[in-house]
């Protein structure tokens, strides 16, 4: 995560109209076919478990230190967080070039379900439901950091042990 704003500003609610337009921009130029059916579950597949990778260790990490991003948005989950993607749009670009599109549209898609989902568990009311739960579930992993990494999924989190 790279800056974290008291209000959100118009780089926040990028992602939320950038990505979606690359995801749409993949069906409608991409020639869909049979292969997409199992390719772009595959890439949104794949997008959970480079999420889980990425918090449990490079943002628990490098970005946790020395009063890093992470640990302050842990500390002040309120707050709304611009994530770091789109400012590399190098890196975006290389997931583009050297991804099969389908599998790209997935990946894509997973990163948008990611930056909708936790902006929901952040700055909606919750009262009751699975979205509730979840949120439970989220801020237990804010309150104990060495649990419930996963945003997008709690999969990886029962594959390795880390779901409480």
């Amino acid at each position: 995560m790279a800056h974290v704003h008291a209000k959100p500003d118009w780089r926040y609610w990028l992602d939320f109209y950038l990505y979606p337009a690359i995801v749409a921009g993949c069906f409608v130029f991409g020639g869909v076919n049979l292969h997409w059916l199992w390719a772009v579950p595959l890439g949104f597949l794949f997008w959970t478990f480079a999420e889980y990778w990425a918090h449990r260790s490079i943002l628990h990490t490098i970005f946790w230190q020395n009063h890093g991003t992470h640990l302050h948005h842990h500390q002040h989950p309120e707050d709304f967080v611009i994530f770091p993607i789109w400012q590399l749009p190098l890196v975006w670009l290389a997931f583009f070039l050297i991804m099969p599109l389908p599998f790209f549209a997935g990946f894509t898609l997973g990163y948008v379900w990611f930056v909708a989902l936790h902006h929901m568990l952040h700055h909606w009311q919750l009262n009751d439901g699975w979205l509730k739960q979840y949120s439970v579930w989220h801020d237990r992993h804010h309150k104990e950091t060495y649990y419930n990494y996963g945003i997008t999924t709690p999969i990886w989190d029962f594959v390795f042990r880390t779901y409480k």
